[in-house]
């Protein structure tokens, strides 16, 4: 019990930095048969994160990642470390500029 409630508050500790970065989505990453993933998952969905499994790079570009390795969590935010609702806005000007020249 003492590992779920541990894995729990740490994976609220990093969700809640994830939401604070303006993302409403997070890529988990880890081995299907560890059991933290579904901690993670349901922790994510009780913060309104949609937690998405995906193997592309991708993916991991423009979305936060969370690993979970062993008993360990980690968090690797993009790059360009861009929230989703700034990239769509920022699409959605280029195309109008781009009809409206």
């Amino acid at each position: 019990m003492h590992l779920y409630r541990q894995t729990r508050q740490e994976a609220t500790r990093l969700l809640q930095e994830i939401a604070a970065a303006g993302f409403t989505r997070v890529l988990i990453h880890g081995d299907p048969g560890n059991d933290l993933l579904d901690v993670l998952k349901l922790t994510s969905l009780e913060h309104d994160l949609a937690a998405i499994e995906s193997s592309s790079r991708r993916d991991s570009e423009y979305l936060p990642v969370l690993e979970v390795e062993g008993r360990e969590l980690r968090l690797k935010l993009p790059a360009s470390a861009e929230p989703e609702n700034e990239s769509l806005t920022a699409k959605s000007s280029k195309e109008s500029a781009r009809r409206d020249a």
